[in-house]
């Protein structure tokens, strides 16, 4: 009986965790999206059926749900510079706090790649490219499966 209650709790509690992860992702992108050296975007489902001409990328499209990307400029006055110090360590305190995998890593000559995953049934990924000049953060949601996974990766999904 004991063990029967425990399991169903945790099932029961699984969604509302992604929910919570969502949502801090949520306020972090609209927190950064109102600085001046930030650039946002913000992508939903109806605008992706219209950037893709290719027929695999429009059917790898259709499995994401919402894109958003934070860029941010590392150069200008000492306010601009931490803006980016910041969005990184609230980044990074994310991930740890929701447990995201690291999937990717790519290091060269002072640029960094990195892409963590959220598996669930409306998963959750992060892309961060860190580059001297610039920090930018990728934040997908969706039906991200093994297919969406590698065309990421490979660079099959194209995007008009």
């Amino acid at each position: 009986m004991n063990k029967s209650f425990i399991i169903v709790l945790i099932m029961a509690l699984f969604p509302l965790s992604l929910i919570a992860q969502t949502k801090q992702l949520e306020k972090v992108f609209s927190t950064y999206e109102n600085y001046k050296n930030v650039e946002s975007v913000s992508i939903t489902p109806e605008l992706f059926a219209t950037l893709s001409a290719e027929a695999k990328s429009n059917e790898l499209l259709t499995k994401i749900s919402l894109l958003k990307i934070l860029n941010v400029s590392k150069g200008g006055a000492e306010k601009e510079r931490t803006v980016w110090i910041n969005l990184r360590s609230d980044i990074n305190k994310l991930i740890q706090e929701y447990n995201f995998s690291q999937i990717l890593k790519v290091k060269e000559k002072g640029d960094l790649l990195e892409m963590y995953l959220k598996k669930s049934e409306n998963s959750l990924v992060l892309f961060i490219a860190d580059s001297p000049a610039e920090y930018a953060v990728f934040y997908l949601q969706g039906n991200i499966d093994k297919s969406v996974i590698d065309a990421l990766i490979t660079g099959e999904i194209k995007i008009k």
